[in-house]
């Protein structure tokens, strides 16, 4: 029983290490694509000038 027991508790640990991961993995993934995602000030001022532009055209 007990070697059941030391299999179960090995197997849910694992599971758990491999889903921390995965999440610190999405995590960042998610930080990176924010990043890259973020306009500075002076893009959304250029986007807002081009949309202007095409708007008058």
């Amino acid at each position: 029983m007990r070697d059941g027991l030391v299999s179960a508790v090995t197997t849910v640990r694992h599971a758990s290490d491999t889903i921390a991961t995965a999440a610190q993995q999405i995590a960042s993934g998610n930080l990176n694509l924010s990043a890259r995602l973020a306009l500075s000030p002076a893009q959304h001022e250029f986007r807002k000038g081009l949309r202007a532009k095409r708007a008058a055209d």
